[in-house]
């Protein structure tokens, strides 16, 4: 009786270590298929971030800055030669557009000029017949262009014009 007593107790500690074993391993199986699909979820996620973060980046368009404006009156001409120096937008491929205002806050612009290179100087050059009174002052403001889209306008740069 003893010696069957003693078996079964055996027996009954070695189901005991199996099932334990067994649920280590089956709790071992869902830990790492969970961290696994979630590596790759993650992973997707973070492509998909990084590929929005790009198309963001190249759909925007930086606005130059006007650092300093020479307006030069040439009588005999009759038109104003303006060079614009800017710090240019961080878009590669833009167009720069100038407006030139009578005044700071007057409503539409007299005229709008374009520009696509910054010469060794460092500034664009436009000529405008807008530009006639010596001693005036006249505003210029600049945004940049590409692919019909626009940067948002800079802020007004103050020139007096001269001869």
């Amino acid at each position: 009786m003893v010696t069957k007593y003693l078996k079964n107790k055996k027996a009954q500690g070695a189901i005991e270590y199996l099932l334990i074993v067994g649920g280590v391993l089956l709790v071992a199986i869902i830990v790492i298929a969970a961290t696994t699909s979630t590596g790759r979820s993650s992973e997707k996620l973070t492509s998909q971030h990084v590929a929005n973060v790009i198309a963001l980046e190249e759909g925007q368009i930086n606005t130059p800055i006007i650092t300093d404006a020479e307006c030069i009156i040439n009588q005999t001409e009759g038109v104003a030669t303006v060079k614009v120096y800017m710090q240019p937008s961080s878009t590669p491929g833009v167009t720069y557009m100038f407006t030139l205002h009578e005044c700071a806050t007057c409503g539409p612009a007299c005229s709008t000029h374009e520009g696509t290179n910054i010469n060794e100087e460092g500034y664009l050059q436009f000529k405008t017949d807008k530009i006639t009174m010596d001693g005036e002052n006249y505003y210029i403001s600049a945004y940049a262009v590409k692919n019909n889209q626009r940067s948002p306008s800079g802020s007004i740069f103050s020139c007096t014009a001269h001869t």
